[in-house]
Protein backbone atom coordinates (compact mmCIF):
# COMPACT_ATOMS: atom_id res chain seq x y z
CA UNK A 1 0.00 0.00 0.00
CA UNK A 2 1.39 3.35 -1.04
CA UNK A 3 1.79 6.14 1.48
CA UNK A 4 0.09 9.38 0.49
CA UNK A 5 2.31 12.42 0.52
CA UNK A 6 0.89 15.80 1.18
CA UNK A 7 2.76 18.88 0.12
CA UNK A 8 1.77 22.18 1.69
CA UNK A 9 2.58 25.37 -0.17
CA UNK A 10 1.62 28.45 1.84
CA UNK A 11 -0.33 31.14 0.03
CA UNK A 12 0.82 34.23 1.87
CA UNK A 13 -1.13 36.60 -0.37
CA UNK A 14 -4.30 34.60 0.29
CA UNK A 15 -3.74 34.62 4.03
CA UNK A 16 -3.16 38.37 3.90
CA UNK A 17 -6.46 38.83 2.03
CA UNK A 18 -8.26 36.84 4.72
CA UNK A 19 -6.59 38.69 7.59
CA UNK A 20 -7.36 42.13 6.12
CA UNK A 21 -10.76 41.31 4.66
CA UNK A 22 -14.09 42.80 5.66
CA UNK A 23 -15.25 39.59 7.37
CA UNK A 24 -12.19 39.61 9.66
CA UNK A 25 -12.70 43.30 10.43
CA UNK A 26 -16.33 42.57 11.32
CA UNK A 27 -15.28 39.69 13.58
CA UNK A 28 -12.79 41.95 15.36
CA UNK A 29 -15.45 44.67 15.72
CA UNK A 30 -17.95 42.22 17.27
CA UNK A 31 -15.34 40.92 19.71
CA UNK A 32 -14.37 44.45 20.74
CA UNK A 33 -18.02 45.49 21.16
CA UNK A 34 -18.60 42.44 23.36
CA UNK A 35 -15.62 43.62 25.37
CA UNK A 36 -17.04 47.15 25.56
CA UNK A 37 -20.30 45.80 26.96
CA UNK A 38 -18.42 43.75 29.54
CA UNK A 39 -16.27 46.74 30.46
CA UNK A 40 -19.32 48.96 30.88
CA UNK A 41 -20.90 46.34 33.14
CA UNK A 42 -17.74 46.07 35.27
CA UNK A 43 -16.99 49.79 35.39
CA UNK A 44 -17.20 51.53 38.76
CA UNK A 45 -20.28 53.71 39.02
CA UNK A 46 -18.98 56.71 40.91
CA UNK A 47 -20.31 59.03 38.20
CA UNK A 48 -21.01 56.78 35.22
CA UNK A 49 -18.73 58.87 33.02
CA UNK A 50 -16.08 56.15 32.77
CA UNK A 51 -18.62 53.51 31.73
CA UNK A 52 -20.01 55.84 29.06
CA UNK A 53 -16.57 56.67 27.63
CA UNK A 54 -15.84 53.35 25.87
CA UNK A 55 -15.60 53.23 22.10
CA UNK A 56 -14.40 50.76 19.48
CA UNK A 57 -12.14 51.64 16.54
CA UNK A 58 -11.67 49.17 13.67
CA UNK A 59 -9.10 49.12 10.89
CA UNK A 60 -8.29 46.54 8.25
CA UNK A 61 -4.61 47.56 8.36
CA UNK A 62 -3.67 47.00 11.99
CA UNK A 63 -1.09 45.07 13.92
CA UNK A 64 2.63 45.84 14.09
CA UNK A 65 3.05 45.19 10.36
CA UNK A 66 -0.32 46.65 9.34
CA UNK A 67 -1.15 43.25 7.85
CA UNK A 68 -4.32 42.27 9.72
CA UNK A 69 -7.69 43.59 10.78
CA UNK A 70 -7.68 45.12 14.23
CA UNK A 71 -10.23 46.47 16.67
CA UNK A 72 -9.32 48.58 19.66
CA UNK A 73 -11.40 49.10 22.77
CA UNK A 74 -10.68 52.61 23.99
CA UNK A 75 -11.82 54.58 26.99
CA UNK A 76 -11.62 58.34 26.52
CA UNK A 77 -12.29 59.41 30.12
CA UNK A 78 -9.50 61.69 31.36
CA UNK A 79 -9.04 59.48 34.41
CA UNK A 80 -9.25 56.10 32.62
CA UNK A 81 -5.65 55.21 33.52
CA UNK A 82 -6.37 55.68 37.22
CA UNK A 83 -9.54 53.57 37.04
CA UNK A 84 -7.66 50.80 35.24
CA UNK A 85 -4.84 50.87 37.76
CA UNK A 86 -7.33 50.54 40.62
CA UNK A 87 -10.00 48.23 39.16
CA UNK A 88 -8.32 46.42 36.21
CA UNK A 89 -11.52 46.69 34.14
CA UNK A 90 -9.88 46.36 30.73
CA UNK A 91 -7.46 43.72 32.00
CA UNK A 92 -10.40 41.55 33.02
CA UNK A 93 -12.23 42.21 29.76
CA UNK A 94 -9.30 40.85 27.73
CA UNK A 95 -10.13 37.43 29.21
CA UNK A 96 -13.77 37.84 28.15
CA UNK A 97 -12.77 38.76 24.59
CA UNK A 98 -10.34 35.87 24.27
CA UNK A 99 -12.96 33.41 25.52
CA UNK A 100 -15.32 34.67 22.83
Amino acid sequence: MATARIRYVPDFAGVRRIMTGPQMAELMRRRAETGASAAQARAPRDSGDYAAAFRVEVTRRGGPSRDRAEARLINTAAYARDVERRHHVLGQVVDDIERG
